[in-house]
């Protein structure tokens, strides 16, 4: 009451003069109060209402909100403008709506305060209790295990399960689709679900899956599970799609016959998984032919075989100890290589080559011998051919190079052997006879290098730079009994400027690089000359000498030619 006296009194006074505005202060004390929800989830806006209470209402008063967090982590917003903690804004009425957002689940504390524009202030504490948002699960079982064969559908369920929360809200969920690894088709509850694609409104509970593989490799399906509240969860579904397998069993009545002669094969067509498939079977390696009733193939031919046990019969058509390649295909791509070893019997033969040495010069002759034992009866006609490194061979006064062919006898006969490049790669010898089967050696031998040794009249050469300077070499050829070397030489210099050199016992001059052919001269005299200025000056010259077959020999020596 004494404030509403003092407000009065300063009012009569203020009024005695009519010139000056009339100022009331708004001195009156107020309260506030607040209302909001009880239990809130986290991140949900929380309407709370401020009401303004004053002991009197006085026109043109004006109030002003702040607030501080004393607990937990959260904000408020008026009208859609995020407040700042700390900061005030203006009231436009006595009762305000805010809504307060929580960032954390927990008891959360906040000081609110009033202020008018006299100074007054009130202050209160409102708490929300916030809690998390529903959580769910997501349940996977799979139906089909971890790997399937091609054809076959892979099964499995996904269970969305909610867990139970001190605050419940109903939810619905979607499921989208965003990872499958192979091409296929995907089925959810009978419903096709693509790549990218979702399905909304969906409940707890079990959906099921199926997915129709069109390709075969490591299958990984990913799926997103969102709630209506914004929880999400990924899902990984991993699978191993398999190619249908095949298996070939082959079993024959006996494990040799001569030519001509036939065998039971019994030959079984086996499938692993469910895939609808045909096959094709082959067969290759010793020649011969395969009969089923009155059919009959040959080898490499490709026929139409059934799944299943299967009874045929084979004929060697010549003798031969190179197991049968039995090949299955099947219409998925898949093949299985089967090797059933089978002697095909008839007259045969044992070879040996034996060398005399197992190296020489290249070029050089050396002597080979070759038996052959025929065993049975026929013909007795062979042929030998070689392949391996560049040469020739010499029989009966015909020269053969690598893969002719050379006719045999049978017995002991000879050969010489000679070798074109430098090499220790093995000689394949390849004798083959009447009936057709071969017989493979190998012989290791080396064709060595016609190495040759070069003498100079001396490693350093010296002379008035006016003056020619003269030398000799002298070339040691090999101990080589078959061919009859030939040597050529050029030189180059280093820091000598333009030169030429004469060698006498031929009378040819060359400049540096160029070739000089001895022929069969073994010793040279040379000199050389400064074809450019003449003056004293110091370098080096190299020699290098090269025999018939491309060996080279290299010699240095130092010059000088001084002045005064």
């Amino acid at each position: 009451m004494k404030n509403i006296f003092y407000a009065l009194f300063a009012l009569v006074l203020i009024s005695c003069d009519s010139n000056l505005d009339v100022i009331v202060e708004d001195n009156f004390d107020f309260k506030i109060t607040t209302e909001q929800k009880e239990i809130s989830f986290i991140g949900e806006e929380i309407k709370t209402t401020i009401k303004i209470n004053p002991e009197r209402v006085v026109k043109g008063t004006k109030y002003y909100f702040s607030y501080e967090l004393n607990k937990g982590k959260g904000l408020y917003k008026m009208d859609g403008s995020t407040l700042i903690p700390g900061e005030e804004y203006e009231l436009n009425s006595l009762e305000v709506e805010v809504v307060y957002i929580a960032e954390e689940p927990e008891e959360n504390e906040v000081k609110i305060k009033v202020r008018n524009d006299s100074d007054l202030e009130t202050e209160k504490l409102v708490y929300y209790k916030v809690v998390d948002l529903n959580d769910f699960k997501i349940n996977l079982t799979k139906l089909t295990g971890d790997e399937v064969y091609f054809a076959e559908d892979i099964e499995f369920n996904l269970e969305i399960e909610k867990l139970p929360g001190e605050l419940e809200d109903d939810l619905t969920y979607e499921l989208k689709s965003i990872k499958q690894s192979l091409q296929g088709v995907l089925l959810v509850d009978g419903n096709e679900l693509k790549l990218n694609e979702k399905i909304t409104g969906l409940s707890e509970g079990k959906l099921s899956f199926i997915f129709s593989s069109t390709e075969v490799g490591n299958l990984e399906l990913g799926f997103l599970v969102k709630a209506s509240n914004g929880k999400e969860y990924e899902v990984k579904v991993d699978f191993v799609v398999k190619k249908t397998e095949v298996d070939l069993k082959i079993t024959p009545s006996k494990t040799s016959n001569y030519v001509a002669y036939q065998t039971d094969f019994n030959i079984e067509v086996l499938k692993i998984g469910v895939e609808k498939l045909t096959f094709e079977l082959s067969f290759d390696g010793s020649k011969g032919q395969l009969k089923d009733g009155t059919k009959t193939y040959l080898n490499t031919q490709v026929f139409d075989i059934d799944e299943g046990l299967h009874k045929m019969q084979y004929i060697g058509s010549e003798g031969s100890i190179i197991p049968i390649q039995f090949t299955l295909t099947a219409s998925n791509g898949a093949s299985v290589v089967l090797y059933v070893d089978f002697e095909v019997k008839e007259s045969s033969f044992t070879s040996l080559i034996t060398p005399s040495s197992n190296d020489n010069y290249i070029g050089e002759k050396t002597k080979f011998n070759v038996d052959i034992n025929h065993i049975g009866a026929g013909d007795t006609n062979y042929e030998m051919y070689f392949t391996g490194a560049n040469a020739e061979i010499l029989k009966d006064g015909v020269v053969y190079k690598n893969s002719d062919i050379i006719p045999l006898g049978i017995g002991r006969s000879g050969f010489n052997y000679k070798g074109l490049e430098i090499t220790k790669e093995p000689i394949k010898f390849v004798i083959k006879g009447p009936n057709g089967i071969s017989k493979t050696q190998e012989i290791s031998f080396e064709s060595k290098p016609t190495d040759f040794e070069v003498t100079l009249g001396s490693d350093s050469f010296s002379n008035f730079y006016q003056f020619n300077l003269s030398s000799s070499f002298n070339i040691v050829p090999p101990d080589v009994k078959n061919q009859f070397l030939e040597y050529k030489f050029y030189y180059e210099t280093n820091g000598l400027g333009t030169t030429s050199l004469t060698e006498f016992n031929t009378g040819v001059s060359i400049t540096p690089g160029e070739l000089l052919d001895m022929g069969s001269i073994r010793r040279g005299n040379i000199s050389i000359v400064q074809t450019g200025v003449e003056k004293p000056q110091k370098g080096e010259i190299k020699f290098v000498f090269i025999d018939s077959n491309g060996v080279k020999v290299e010699k240095t020596a130092t010059v000088d030619w001084y002045g005064n």
